[in-house]
C-alpha cells in the first residue's frame, strides 16, 4: 500500500525540499513510522485481538526459552561477537 502514504502527520506540516536535505528525509521517515504505527494500532492489532481465543498463562518465563532454543542462541550470539571482536 505504498501510494496510500501521506506526508502530512507530524506537527509543523508535511516535510518539504526546501528543508536541509537530511532534514527532509528524517521528517518523511517519521512521518512514515508514525503512521505505520497508527496503522498497526488501527488494524492489525484490534485483528488479532478479535482472533485471539485463547492465551496459554501455565507457562513461565523458563518454559518458553526452553522451547525456543534461547541457550543456543545465546551461545551463537556469543561466537558471533567474539569473531568480530565485539
Amino acid at each position: 500500500m505504498r501510494g496510500a502514504w501521506k506526508s502530512s502527520t507530524l506537527p509543523g506540516g508535511p516535510a518539504t525540499r526546501a528543508q536541509s536535505p537530511s532534514l527532509y528525509v528524517a521528517r518523511l521517515y517519521a512521518d512514515y513510522l508514525a503512521q505505520h504505527i497508527d496503522k498497526e494500532n488501527g488494524v492489525l492489532f484490534p485483528m488479532l485481538e478479535a482472533n485471539i481465543h485463547e492465551v496459554e498463562t501455565g507457562k513461565t518465563v523458563e518454559d518458553v526459552e526452553r522451547e525456543n532454543r534461547h541457550e543456543e542462541w545465546l551461545k551463537t550470539l556469543e561466537e558471533v561477537k567474539r569473531r568480530l571482536g565485539a
